[in-house]
């Protein structure tokens, strides 16, 4: 296998000097080939349990001390490579630098504390990426790595001397390891710059490495409403409203939004019974919505919560959208043609078909709950409800087809306008990332946001536990799972109303729009 990676190695260093030869520009860099990576593997080992965090489970202390391994292969060249994607939504560029691999540096693990020591070591050599407020870096590691650590840090560690040290707090978005990464979970990393004077640093370890860098551009000033959707009006959700009605149950929410689209496309959609709720009184179902040839699988939930009815009734206006779509309609087309989507319009079907005007017995706050009174979004770890039960056999029916899978929600939390969680080091954070920022904008425009965002301010870059949706299905299956939240403050239209229930469809399709024409390109790559 050695030999196999110093050929591959090999192979990839001719084309790159090649490239960078024969190229008019500098769309790609490369390391300087006299740079060599030193024998350093570590004795701890891997990570066993397969969880997301960055504890070792062997408890053993790593000290960062090299060629302990007793592998006496000699030092092989690691590259690292950096190229514009020209194949990404959006508008990404490049960086080019062939002076990023500098000696002396080394990322260390010492118990629960973290830290970059600069060793003055030429044994050490790790990759520096001064990072740039509001980008986003993809980094992908072609070929296998033994002792592989990246770390986010305040300051420049090559302007230090030996014998400092860099403490930085643990980043559960920064991924650690005393042996190489199990499977292919982690072979793209996300890196967004949050903060200025920040700067990533990534070991590579004793193995031959190819380390590609991508930089995303964020959307602070870049025009992409040729890639945006704007939807048309979506109507309201009042007591009498011109869409549906809050005081609609369950039932009535599938038989006036889900089943006349059925019967209008029976070849597109098919409808599947998924059990009774928790009480035994409420079916739940679900709609399989299947072009003649689809290129990816996105998995979309509504209704979690009873008291955030913009969830569901945008997610169901999604839908005829999509089912409706023309050639003329550019994205929601190709979201008809290319996009297999499994829906379950309600979740928390109890809920929803309670009285939601205030006069019935039970309260809007304790329809957040089911029947039980258990917050579903909390019990997706120990599945002790039926509805989360449903959800997950549902779910596992179409395990290696979906993609991405996507949670609507009314955010909760006052004095957040807008409220998304996402895997940061999944494949696709990027496309989220863009969005996020890019819809920040599109609220600077409609007059509901003031002053230009704080990127820092925008969530995504740590694991949700698995009492999670969203959590439970990343844990568990690797999927990239999203919440999607819409909020309606002091700025903002009601999210009942006409102006909040198209707002609210916005933020949603965009972020099912992005993800469908990220996930079309990368299958296809």
């Amino acid at each position: 296998m050695a030999k196999l990676y110093r050929t591959l190695a090999l192979a990839l260093a001719v084309i790159m000097l090649v490239t960078v030869l024969c190229a008019c520009g500098d769309d790609i860099a490369v390391s300087p080939s006299d740079i060599t990576q030193s024998d350093n593997a570590d004795t701890d080992k891997a990570d066993t349990d397969n969880n997301t965090d960055d504890t070792d489970t062997d408890n053993n202390t790593d000290t960062g001390t090299p060629g302990t391994d007793g592998d006496t292969d000699e030092p092989e060249y690691a590259w690292a490579q950096y190229n514009s994607a020209e194949d990404e939504p959006f508008l990404p560029k490049n960086i080019a630098d062939s002076g990023l691999y500098h000696s002396g540096i080394l990322p260390v693990k010492d118990g629960d504390s973290y830290r970059v020591e600069i060793t003055g070591s030429s044994e050490h050599k790790a990759l520096v990426i001064p990072g740039e407020f509001g980008k986003c870096y993809e980094i992908s590691f072609v070929t296998e790595t033994d002792g592989l650590r990246i770390a986010r840090i305040n300051g420049d560690p090559r302007s230090k001397p030996a014998g400092s040290v860099i403490e930085y707090t643990k980043d559960e978005s920064v991924r650690y390891y005393t042996s190489s990464p199990s499977g292919t979970a982690f072979d793209n990393y996300m890196y967004v710059c949050r903060e200025k004077n920040e700067y990533l640093v990534i070991y590579t370890g004793s193995k031959n490495a190819v380390v590609t860098v991508y930089e995303r551009t964020m959307l602070h000033d870049t025009d992409t409403d040729d890639n945006w959707w704007i939807p048309p009006s979506a109507g309201s959700i009042t007591k009498t409203g011109s869409f549906g009605s809050y005081n609609w149950t369950s039932d009535q929410v599938i038989t006036n939004l889900y089943e006349p689209y059925r019967e209008k496309y029976p070849e597109y959609i098919k409808s599947t019974y998924l059990g009774l709720d928790q009480s035994g009184k409420y079916p739940m179902y679900g709609y399989i919505y299947t072009p003649e040839n689809y290129e990816t699988t996105l998995f979309i939930t509504g209704g979690m919560h009873g008291n955030e009815e913009s969830a569901y009734f945008a997610l169901a206006k999604l839908m005829q959208l999509i089912s409706d779509a023309t050639p003329e309609d550019t994205l929601l087309y190709t979201m008809r043609e290319k996009v297999r989507f499994v829906v379950v319009p309600v979740i928390n079907v109890w809920a929803v078909s309670q009285n939601h005007d205030g006069t019935a017995s039970v309260s809007r706050s304790r329809i957040r709950c089911n029947s039980r009174n258990v917050d579903l979004n909390r019990d997706f770890d120990d599945l002790t409800q039926q509805e989360t039960v449903n959800v997950y056999n549902f779910f596992k029916e179409y395990l290696g087809e979906i993609d991405i899978a996507l949670d609507f929600h009314n955010a909760s939390t006052e004095g957040k306008s807008l409220y998304y969680n996402f895997i940061n080091y999944s494949v696709n954070a990027v496309a989220n990332y863009k969005t996020t920022n890019h819809f920040y904008h599109r609220l600077m425009k409609l007059g509901y946001c003031e002053k230009e965002p704080n990127i820092s301010s925008i969530p995504g870059s740590y694991v949700k536990g698995s009492q999670y949706l969203e959590g439970r299905f990343w844990n568990e299956f690797k999927v990239p799972t999203i919440t999607v939240e819409h909020f309606t403050n002091s700025t903002f239209p009601n999210s009942r109303s006409d102006a909040g229930l198209t707002l609210g469809l916005e933020i949603y399709g965009n972020f099912v729009i992005q993800n469908a024409l990220f996930f079309i390109d990368y299958n296809t790559r």
